[in-house]
């Protein structure tokens, strides 16, 4: 497998002004999907959104706003500037297709919200990193690994494995998998739920203020949640 880092010239196009606010801004682009089998996102703060198109194409959607939480006016200048100027470096490493939104020197990822919506074939495989927000994975088969610092974390698949991590926040995974494996869920204060079909798997008790729970059913779909800080649901149907 070649894994040499390519930049790929991707078919995107630019809004500025939204209805939405004048310093927001959308980039948008699609790249052709037939060389890729995953894709792999770095996002910041925001929100996440995937899911699958029946074509066979990778788009995605990016809304940018400038964070003007702190109120000084150094600081609102950093933020319309990086919204203004950013760009979605979009690369191919081997089968994999990254996403990256690039700011300009002297700003800050935190000076910046951001909301993707992005479309991938079923097939793919889904690795997703993010900081602050939430983050929604729906639809592929490839497995999904998805880690996020603080907020919600949803999956909802029809098979494939997940691993599932978050700092604080919630986690749910719901799947259809008829093959299911290895489940382990944990907490390290929060609750823990396991559904199998209509039945509930009791929860161990590990600690005052966390457990976890685990179910062996054979399969090749494993599926793992934890949590430090929050609460974790698996459902397979």
């Amino acid at each position: 497998m070649n894994h040499t880092k390519q930049t790929l010239i991707a078919c995107a196009a630019l809004g500025f002004g939204l209805a939405a606010g004048a310093d927001e801004r959308e980039i948008k682009g699609t790249a052709d999907a037939k060389a890729h089998q995953a894709l792999r996102i770095e996002a910041h703060v925001g929100e996440v959104e995937i899911r699958t198109t029946t074509k066979d194409q990778i788009s995605w959607r990016l809304r940018l706003e400038p964070d003007h939480d702190d109120g000084w006016f150094n600081s609102r200048k950093d933020a319309e500037r990086a919204v203004a100027e950013a760009k979605v470096k979009a690369t191919a490493v081997g089968a994999t297709f990254e996403l990256e939104l690039e700011l300009p020197r002297g700003t800050d990822f935190d000076d910046v919200e951001e909301h993707w919506e992005i479309e991938v074939p079923a097939r793919f495989a889904i690795e997703v990193e993010a900081n602050v927000g939430r983050v929604e994975v729906t639809g592929p088969v490839g497995g999904v690994e998805a880690e996020l610092n603080v907020g919600e974390l949803r999956i909802d698949v029809p098979s494939g494995s997940v691993d599932a991590r978050a700092n604080v926040g919630e986690i749910k995974v719901m799947s259809s998998t008829k093959s299911p494996g290895e489940l382990r869920l944990s907490a390290n204060i929060g609750d823990v739920d396991l559904r199998i079909g209509d039945k509930r798997v009791q929860a161990e008790r590990g600690f005052a203020l966390g457990g976890g729970v685990s179910a062996s059913q054979g399969g090749k779909d494993d599926i793992s949640a934890k949590v430090n800080v929050g609460d974790v649901s698996v459902r397979i149907d």
